[in-house]
């Protein structure tokens, strides 16, 4: 997460307000703030993995529609470029 207070920021400003003023209440808050992030960041994650997934899908759909006498071979080269394309794509995430 990329915001001006991200995830370590709130976890350190938990830990000083408890620290220093034995304010558990603040600190509870920064770190359900933290949690509910992660949360976000994790979701918001999984959205464009099944995007690419899907897409890739298609991607593959097409070409067996499209080349519907293509060899296994040329069947499995196809899906298998596709899957190496979908996997550098999450990587970049």
């Amino acid at each position: 997460m990329s915001t001006f207070l991200d995830m370590e920021t709130l976890n350190e400003l938990a830990m000083l307000q408890w620290a220093q003023n034995g304010n558990s209440a603040m600190a509870e808050k920064l770190i359900a703030a933290r949690l509910f992030g992660k949360v976000l960041e994790n979701l918001t994650s999984n959205q464009e993995i099944e995007t690419l997934r899907t897409q890739a899908i298609v991607r593959i759909a097409k070409f067996v529609k499209e080349n519907p006498k293509a060899s296994k071979e040329k069947l499995a080269a196809e899906i298998g470029k596709h899957i190496t394309e979908f996997a550098e794509k999450v990587d970049a995430l």
